[in-house]
């Protein structure tokens, strides 16, 4: 399809329901950047595990560090690295978010 082509309203009508969403959805710059944002952070909770530097209970450095290059987002009160807390504490999230039941479901 040529990227310069301008949609006429005959290609409009014989777009299916899913076409027309994602041709308007592709159009909208925020969304766009809000589905790129969502899909990194979707990617940082799955890979957690692998990509947190410290085990997320562990009592990793000194109390209260600031951020630093060791401890990207410093310790908290107990010594332990914020940004791997960060990563599983949004594993945890998105797990409970699905296991909430769908309003549709109470119905």
């Amino acid at each position: 399809m040529d990227k310069h082509r301008v949609t006429t309203y005959e290609d409009i009508a014989r777009e299916n329901y899913w076409q027309t969403v994602w041709r308007r959805f592709r159009h909208h710059r925020l969304a766009c950047v809000s589905l790129a944002v969502l899909a990194v952070i979707c990617t940082a909770a799955i890979l957690a595990p692998v990509i947190a530097p410290y085990d997320p209970e562990e009592i990793a450095g000194p109390f209260g560090a600031a951020p630093s290059f060791k401890f990207i987002l410093g310790t908290d009160q107990i010594g332990r690295d914020m940004l791997s807390r960060l990563l599983y504490a949004t594993r945890i999230f998105w797990w409970a978010s699905w296991q909430q039941p769908s309003p549709l479901q109470s119905v």
